[in-house]
């Protein structure tokens, strides 16, 4: 592999340049270097660039190497220095070896210019080291002199101070010569050695680890204050000595209230994050149930299984569909780094062959490369037997981020997914190879200035890609997060207009990653087992008696939109589908019905999800009655753990989380037969040819509300700014609703409102404000700039629909 090297060269002679350059390649380096011949050039080199070496010619024209080697050693900068000459007397080589040269020798001998310089680099290294350790010495020597707490060290022997910092001197009075000759006892009036060493016995036994002194230190001069003298052994290979730690208890009454006021803003600290965890917690489940309704019933729809939809409104539906997955990806980024945050991001290793990772990732993304007209490939060098232990899903999260912004960002030619066995990182001998996924496209590129930011949180390349391709900002972050946590990395590789490459770097085996930590481990997919240090845990499923048909579910949530669409979904899987929103229903339905399966979702009204588990398993067994918990909470690893013998399966509501249910369902119950049921929309004649401007700086809220409302018959003009609205409006003032979204560029929503109320042909034009603002001063603030009615994001059409009825049919006066 080839090695960089920053070489700054004095060289006059063109032939000689092209020898050592030469010779450095064949050496195995790449690089960077610099030909110059001038004290001037050499100067402003030293101080405008970073150099790992310098190879300077003995005598040049203008000035000779030894002179730049004074150069070099006077701007204080510590970088090797190897000196060539055609012809070098030993006395020219004691001077250069006096003025500070790493090495010297003759052009002949160039064959020694590799070894050389590979000695001065890790002799440069190892100097570097010693600089950082000596510095982070001197720094902690500092912190323990300048410490507001007095410091000191006590010979075990004799009891006799061996060191006080400035603190402790400075209080006494005492110089350090001085204290070396006092013990404790010289400062405690009430103590003598004896006394003294019997307080500190448990230390010298080894039965305490520290010793808590209250007493009174006697100064220099013969005052004395209050003093917490808290001791400890320090164990050496060669000695021991007590390290005793004094706080000054003179200004303690002053200083308990302030220790009392910093407890309570712990307190509230503690408070405030177990509120932010709860509230993280209680928004999953408040966001992941609706959207996961909207997701499972836009999939129903979608299916068109009755053939009654037209084209378009597959078209339609295909749209909240993707919306409402693009969302819940949007929902889990904002979760995930809630998560890294807060230290609390959980993993499940699992073995998995790498060729099924590559098609199940290839599955994904050909007919994505297909749509947008690019060539999409994955090439594996292993075979197709080859395993690495890892979170699959947490690395398929990874792939995907990578794939995703790769197809996003390009507009042309291809996307290829690489993976293949890696070199071992420095530090890992004795484990196995890593495993490196190289996603390379044709897109854009990113400018160098640009590639250390785009691995942080909400950053892009710059604004304008971001309104011209969307997105957070948030995937390369979580990406790059999850990657160190399984013990690797992502690189970029790129250059604007030449596409890019990133890479991720996975260890084939991520377990010493989690050694000491609670690590939930999932079954593997494959015959041979884990090692026995890798816990497992085999999927129960249903007994005999309920394996085939399904005959009744019960879906236990408290979100009757949610069950309802979970019902009309699961209705092709079982004959009779129950529904409870409590436990107390639950319990009901399961004493007087036979339910072959239950799906739980935790969050109930008037009972915990898992004391409804406990509850049900008390009369029914794991094999007599299967459960599947189906929530939007997040969940420990430990959760799971201790409720694997009670629960069959535990899915997380999210985009194609309805898939993975069934996925689960299909364990259970393999043979279960498939019905048909479909719902019909109701139309609402009242709006037929009702002539609405709708407002919005959001193409895909056009798109979809514009669409969603010529279903319904009427008449759609829209506008992309307040401006363009009042253009509109002053051409044709016979529209009967104007639909206005109140964030947008060059003319919000609020000044078009107050511009239309001032035209008196308007003034009774019903206004109804659309805003993602949900607060009360929000509507206030519509109402005030003169809206006729108020409606918050996200829109729920039917609210809508009987909004746009109630003022398009009231007459306008």
């Amino acid at each position: 592999m080839a090695k960089p090297l920053r070489v700054l060269l004095l060289e006059d002679s063109p032939d000689d340049l092209d020898l050592l350059l030469l010779h450095l390649r064949r050496g195995g380096f790449t690089l960077t270097y610099e030909c110059i011949e001038t004290e001037k050039e050499l100067r402003k080199s030293l101080s405008g660039s970073t150099w790992d070496i310098i190879i300077s010619d003995y005598s040049m024209p203008s000035f000779d190497g030894v002179s730049a080697l004074q150069i070099v050693r006077a701007s204080g900068l510590d970088i090797p220095f190897i000196l060539i000459s055609g012809a070098m007397g030993e006395e020219l080589a004691v001077e250069a070896m006096r003025a500070g040269a790493s090495d010297y020798f003759l052009k002949g001998n160039l064959h020694r210019l590799i070894p050389v310089i590979e000695r001065e680099l890790k002799e440069a290294k190892n100097r570097a080291r010693h600089r950082r350790v000596e510095a982070h010495r001197r720094r902690l020597l500092n912190v323990v002199q300048q410490s507001l707490n007095e410091i000191y060290m006590i010979n075990i022997s004799d009891l006799r101070f061996e060191y006080a910092n400035e603190t402790a001197l400075s209080n006494l009075g005492y110089t350090i010569r001085e204290i070396k000759h006092l013990t404790p006892a010289d400062l405690i009036s009430s103590y003598s050695d004896f006394h003294f060493r019997r307080k500190v016995q448990s230390l010298l036994d080894n039965n305490s680890g520290k010793v808590i002194l209250n007493t009174i230190f006697k100064r220099k001069n013969g005052t004395t204050y209050p003093v917490e003298m808290h001791l400890q052994i320090i164990r050496e290979r060669t000695q021991s000595f007590f390290v005793a730690v004094v706080l000054d208890l003179t200004t303690h009454e002053r200083s308990k209230k302030v220790i009392e006021k910093q407890r309570e803003l712990a307190l509230q600290l503690e408070q405030s994050s177990r509120y932010k965890s709860e509230f993280l917690a209680n928004m999953s489940h408040e966001l992941r149930t609706p959207l996961n309704s909207i997701i499972l019933l836009s999939k129903l729809l979608k299916e068109n299984r009755l053939e009654n939809l037209s084209e378009n409104q597959v078209d339609y539906l295909n749209v909240i569909h993707d919306s409402g997955n693009n969302l819940m990806e949007l929902i889990n980024d904002v979760l995930d780094i809630s998560r890294i945050e807060a230290g609390e991001m959980s993993f499940r290793l699992k073995r998995i062959r790498i060729s099924q990772l590559c098609k199940t990732i290839a599955n994904i993304f050909l007919p994505l490369a297909q749509e947008k007209g690019l060539n999409f490939s994955v090439h594996y060098n292993g075979n197709g037997e080859e395993t690495m232990i890892t979170d699959p899903l947490r690395t398929e999260q990874i792939l995907k981020n990578l794939l995703s912004n790769a197809l996003k960002f390009t507009e042309k030619g291809s996307v290829r997914l690489t993976v293949q066995h890696g070199e071992k990182k420095p530090g890992d001998e004795g484990r196995d190879h890593h495993i490196t996924f190289s996603v390379s496209d044709t897109g854009i590129g990113i400018a160098e200035s640009h590639q250390k930011h785009i691995f942080e949180a909400f950053q892009q390349v710059d604004s304008s890609d971001e309104r011209r391709y969307g997105g957070t900002g948030l995937g390369l972050y979580i990406s790059k997060e999850i990657a160190g946590f399984l013990g690797g990395e992502i690189t970029l590789q790129s250059a604007p207009g030449a596409g890019s490459t990133f890479t991720l770097l996975l260890p084939k085996d991520s377990r010493s990653r989690f050694e000491g930590s609670e690590i939930f481990t999932e079954p593997d997919d494959l015959d041979d087992e884990l090692p026995p240090d890798v816990e497992s845990r085999e999927s129960i499923p249903a007994n005999s008696a309920t394996a085939g048909q399904i005959q009744q579910i019960l879906i236990v949530d408290d979100s009757e939109i949610h069950a309802a669409a979970l019902k009309e979904l699961l209705e092709t899987r079982t004959r009779i589908c129950l529904i409870a929103e409590t436990a107390r229903d639950t319990y009901k339905i399961l004493e007087r019905f036979s339910v072959d399966l239950v799906i739980l979702d935790l969050g109930l009204p008037d009972a915990d999800g898992f004391e409804v588990i406990d509850t049900i398993r008390s009369t029914h067994s794991i094999k007599e009655l299967p459960l599947v918990v189906y929530s939007g909470r997040s969940l420990a690893p430990e959760t799971e753990r201790v409720y694997a013998d009670r629960v069959n399966s535990f899915v997380m509501k999210s985009s194609g989380s309805f898939q993975q249910l069934n996925r689960e369902i299909n364990k259970l119950f393999p043979e279960n037969i498939q019905a048909h049921t479909a719902r019909i929309d109701q139309m609402h004649t009242s709006l037929l040819n009702k002539r609405i401007l709708l407002v919005d700086d959001d193409q895909r809220n056009i798109y979809s509300l514009k669409k969603a409302l010529e279903t319904y018959g009427m008449t759609v003009t829209t506008a992309s700014n307040g401006a363009e609205a009042l253009a509109l409006l002053t051409e044709d003032s016979s529209f009967d609703v104007v639909l206005m979204d109140m964030m947008m560029p060059e003319m919000n929503g609020y000044e078009a409102t107050v511009k239309i109320r001032e035209n008196p042909a308007l003034e009774h034009l019903p206004v109804i404000a659309v805003t993602a603002s949900a607060m009360p001063a929000d509507k206030k603030r519509c109402m005030d700039a003169g809206t006729s009615d108020y409606l918050s994001k996200p829109i729920h059409l039917e609210h809508l629909l009987s909004l746009i009825e109630l003022w398009a049919n009231k007459p306008h006066f």
